[in-house]
């Protein structure tokens, strides 16, 4: 059997911290296979059912220029504290970081390749949430438009904390993964852009 774990992806590894986002990415990687990006179709949840409550499904709303939660997870609401589903997935953040994650949405959209960013939520009763969300390119069943599929993964549970609502959030960081989908007798090479530092943020969590 050929070894396709190449530096690359070892580094792609390195970077994406945590376990939800790795078994979702993993997941992806092995639906696409040769091709950019999977459909909705293909997905099996079945075989990350224990991180499908921290799913959400975003796409672009044209209306608005901004971007909408399609579908969201229970864990996922529970995390911003609201019902997501719906909702504009860009409501919270300043005008910079607005532009910020709307670009990059934008190109995992176009361009195919997977968002990975990190964020900070500050809650009502004074605590802080470091979260990593994972976006992926997927076609929509009917085969007509591109979405989002993320998951939003908190380092710590929102469950040991008391909080009825998000005051404000941050963006501390933010990346695309620049994938190629593998050609025949090619292994997959993934190529990495370093992190966009967003206003004195960290690099990691």
């Amino acid at each position: 059997m050929q070894n396709t774990h190449t530096p690359a992806t070892e580094a792609t590894d390195n970077q994406i911290m945590h376990p939800g986002s790795r078994k979702l990415f993993c997941a992806w990687e092995k639906l696409r296979a040769e091709m950019p990006f999977p459909t909705r179709d293909d997905l099996n949840l079945r075989e990350i059912s224990d991180i499908v409550p921290d799913l959400v499904i975003i796409e672009r709303d044209n209306l608005r220029n901004s971007y909408r939660f399609r579908l969201a997870g229970t864990r996922a609401c529970e995390l911003m504290a609201q019902n997501l589903t719906s909702t504009d997935a860009l409501l919270g953040w300043d005008q910079f970081e607005t532009d910020i994650v709307r670009k990059h949405f934008g190109l995992t959209l176009t361009t195919h390749q997977p968002t990975l960013m990190r964020i900070r939520l500050f809650t009502d009763s004074n605590d802080d949430i470091a979260v990593e969300f994972l976006g992926l390119p997927v076609l929509t069943r009917d085969k007509t438009r591109m979405q989002i599929v993320g998951g939003l993964f908190p380092f710590r549970s929102p469950r040991t904390m008391a909080y009825t609502a998000i005051k404000t959030r941050s963006v501390l960081a933010i990346r695309s993964i620049w994938t190629e989908h593998r050609a025949p007798e090619q292994d997959n090479v993934v190529h990495l852009r370093n992190f966009r530092l967003i206003k004195g943020g960290l690099a990691a969590v």
